[in-house]
């Protein structure tokens, strides 16, 4: 399987931010906790480097806003065909997909250059609907818990109460969260044995939210969904896992709306 070498894929994040013409700070924070969890500690080696070669390809779109779109896919296009097959140097499509999706969030305002770079991507990878449908369902979901999370700090409630009240949201939270692990995970399955899904892991997800007795079945559902998967998945794939708890994201405050294609040609 073909991965995304890190450093075209940090590139991509920074296209991406850049092509509303501003950089934010909330935007450069982000992008350097990605770098951060994909990197680890040689990420400081090459920043400034990396970020020093796309900007003067940024540049050029300074002068020429109206073509930043144009000029910026096809740097993406590039970017994306620098591939790997060794898993310590590259990512894999709907992880790449899923940290585009928390960074270009991160400042809460999603460009529409933004966007449209995302879905061509998105297209050029052949990222099913589906799977697109999957992680905005569950940045919704996790939203949701994340702003009661956060109202009950405010609460006058006392601590016997809110205390059970927020181990179970940081419970459904942590089952949504190894929900996109193994969504990832998935992509990395050996294609010598097909794995057939009959559960839907959103219902998984939904079902973890309604309320406590529905967590235990939620756990087990995983276990049910995605044992297959742990056995099927080659070495590559564990090791991707490990990778991908350590950089899971936290998650955009907007979502990813269906967009028109444009029309724009692959």
């Amino acid at each position: 399987m073909n991965l995304i070498k890190k450093e075209s894929a940090f590139k991509i994040f920074y296209y991406i931010i850049a092509s509303d013409g501003i950089i934010s700070a909330e935007e450069t924070e982000k992008m350097d906790e990605i770098g951060l969890q994909l990197f680890g500690n040689d990420y400081g080696n090459f920043r400034d480097e990396i970020i020093t070669e796309c900007k003067k390809e940024t540049d050029k779109i300074i002068d020429e806003p109206d073509k930043a779109y144009e000029i910026l896919s096809e740097y993406v296009r590039t970017a994306l065909d620098d591939t790997t097959v060794f898993p310590d140097r590259g990512i894999p499509s709907r992880m790449l997909i899923w940290n585009l999706l928390t960074l270009a969030y991160s400042d809460g305002d999603f460009d529409q250059n933004e966007r449209r770079l995302l879905e061509r991507i998105i297209r050029k990878q052949k990222i099913r609907e589906s799977i697109i449908f999957e992680m905005e369902q569950y940045i919704r979901t996790v939203q949701a818990i994340d702003e009661e999370l956060e109202n009950l700090k405010f609460s006058t409630a006392s601590y016997e109460t809110i205390r059970p009240i927020v181990d179970e949201l940081e419970n459904r939270r942590e089952i949504i969260k190894q929900a996109v692990i193994d969504l990832i995970n998935d992509e990395m399955v050996t294609e010598v044995k097909k794995l057939v899904v009959q559960d839907d892991v959103i219902d998984k997800a939904q079902a973890a939210i309604r309320g406590n007795k529905f967590v235990k079945k939620a756990n087990e559902q995983t276990e049910k969904i995605f044992g297959d998967v742990k056995k099927a998945a080659a070495p590559v794939a564990a090791e991707a896992g490990k990778k991908l708890g350590k950089a899971f994201m936290s998650f955009g405050s907007k979502l990813m709306g269906k967009q028109s294609s444009d029309k724009d040609e692959e």
